[in-house]
């Protein structure tokens, strides 16, 4: 039977949940940012920047158990043509809420890149931490394909 490292669940969690956040960022019209497509997609994510979605886990996948069921809720807080930070909170069992997660998305010399920022409840950086991904190309205002990097991670598997 497979079992995916944390790091690999990790990735499976983000590429299910990110997902419907790509389709919101396609909610803004590509003309009103510049021709770019890198600053569309930064422009589209932006137009988001002080709102909160909740959300639900809708992958089946094994890996992704832990959080089924779970309420969810991911806010676009620091917003700027080079940078976004974007909180992903998840409740727990008893209530609580997990928010040791941040997706950063900057602006690279090539294009964009995805970290995923884990951290504990005292800030400090949890062991995995800070992997993500290059856009492979310019893509299109809506969409990235990213290649995986290895930092703070065991995986060097393409992700989109």
């Amino acid at each position: 039977m497979y079992h995916p490292s944390p790091a690999r669940r990790a990735v499976l969690r983000t590429a299910v949940i990110l997902a419907p956040l790509l389709v919101l960022a396609g909610c803004v019209s590509p003309s009103e940012a510049s021709g770019d497509p890198q600053t569309a997609f930064m422009a589209m994510l932006a137009s988001h920047c002080g709102k909160a979605y909740a959300g639900r886990m809708v992958s089946a996948d094994a890996a992704d158990a832990d959080m089924a069921g779970r309420a969810m809720v991911v806010h676009f807080r620091e917003c700027s043509p080079a940078r976004m930070a974007i909180p992903f909170h998840v409740q727990g069992a008893e209530g609580t809420w997990d928010r040791s997660r941040t997706w950063l998305i900057t602006r690279t010399d090539a294009g964009l890149r995805l970290k995923h920022d884990h951290r504990h409840e005292d800030g400090s950086h949890d062991a995995v931490t800070m992997y993500g991904g290059d856009t492979a190309d310019s893509g299109t205002p809506p969409r990235r394909i990213s290649r995986w990097t290895r930092r703070a991670s065991r995986c060097s598997a393409p992700m989109a």
